[in-house]
Parts: C-alpha cells; structure tokens; sequence
C-alpha cells in the first residue's frame, strides 16, 4: 500500500466522469437492445395469437397482418 502514487483530485475527476458516462452509454445501448428484441417478440406473438383465432398456419395469419 505505500508504493501507490499520490493522485490529485484535479487529476482524477476527469477519469471517474468517464468512466461514469461510458458505464450508462453502455447501459442505455444494453436497454436499446432489450426493447428491439422484445418489439420483435410481441410482433411474433399477435402472428401467434391471430393464428390461433383462425385456427391457421402463423404463416397464414402473418400474410394477414402484412396486408
């Protein structure tokens, strides 16, 4: 413990702000990703749904929905 180099506050700042703004850049990409992902996953479920209320093939009710 008594090698480490004495650190100013003035020279520290800058390093802790970013490694602050690059962990929520990150975070905020991570969420981005979570959303697209479960934006896909509801589109696959109403193909489902109304698949199931025709009592088709998903491929049928997709056609649908396109249309």
């Amino acid at each position: 413990m008594d090698s480490l180099p004495n650190v100013s506050l003035a020279t520290a700042v800058p390093y802790v702000a970013a490694a602050y703004i690059g962990i929520w850049v990150i975070l905020f990409g991570y969420l981005v990703s979570l959303g697209g992902k479960l934006s896909g996953l509801r589109r696959q479920v109403d193909v489902l749904a109304d698949a199931v209320k025709a009592k088709g093939s998903p491929e049928q009710a997709k056609a649908k929905t396109k249309a």
